[in-house]
């Protein structure tokens, strides 16, 4: 369990995939059920005070839910002074090896986020024993 002295300021820019993990992990904890969880990234690495989750994901991804949650997301971003991007956690209990469900859905986060334009820094894993990257962008240069 994290104490106040282990737990990082929300305002602590997420520049590295190390810092991406251990955010996850703080606001998350180990997976407990299946769920996607969206963080947002202003242009200067600072997470948005703003966590949207969608609960008991299917095992296929609707692109329309997709499509239409990863454009709404990525047009807050577009506000001035927020160029960033979108950091997506998929939870689910078990291992950590990606699991072809893990798979279908990183594919399909993958493919909203170009279609909506938005710009993705990676698909994340939140699994029993931690978190893992999936799939990534180049991490953003802030």
């Amino acid at each position: 369990m994290n104490t106040a002295e282990d737990e990082e300021s929300p305002s602590t820019p997420l520049l590295t995939e190390a810092d991406f993990r251990r955010r996850i992990l703080q606001l998350l904890g180990f997976a407990s059920e299946r769920c996607l969880s969206v963080l947002l990234v202003d242009g200067f690495g600072i997470q948005l005070p703003m966590i949207v989750t969608l609960d008991d994901l299917p095992a296929s991804p609707d692109s329309e839910t997709l499509n239409l949650l990863l454009g709404d997301l990525g047009a807050r971003l577009s506000l001035p002074d927020a160029h960033g991007g979108l950091a997506v956690v998929l939870e689910r209990p078990g291992e950590s090896r990606p699991h072809a469900f893990d798979e279908l859905w990183a594919e399909a986060v993958f493919a909203a986020g170009e279609a909506a334009g938005v710009p993705l820094i990676g698909v994340f894993l939140l699994h029993s024993r931690g978190v893992r990257r999936m799939r990534a962008q180049v991490l953003p240069r802030f």
